[in-house]
């Protein structure tokens, strides 16, 4: 899941682990680890992020990465996703 995390470019380890326990976090609450919404369902889709497709996401997630990877050739990193973003205070 690091290499997944990297993505493009360089992330510092302590931020690697906070993006970990914060992913852990939402699976462990039944939630979708891209996109935060929840509780999980019957879902069936595999994030593409991942070589051996072990993390499960939502299907509309799921749709997402297989649009970008179908227009780019690339799927996103881990590193992009919105449950990982900085909040941003209003």
């Amino acid at each position: 899941m690091t290499t997944a995390l990297l993505g493009y470019g360089r992330i510092s380890t302590g931020l690697v682990e906070k993006h970990v326990r914060d992913l852990e976090d939402l699976v462990h609450r039944c939630h979708c680890p891209r996109c935060g919404h929840g509780p999980k369902a019957a879902w069936t889709s595999a994030s593409l992020t991942t070589a051996d497709g072990c993390l499960g996401i939502c299907d509309a997630c799921a749709n997402q990465e297989a649009i970008a990877e179908m227009c780019t050739g690339v799927v996103p990193p881990m590193a992009a996703w919105p449950t990982l973003q900085p909040r941003r205070r209003r």
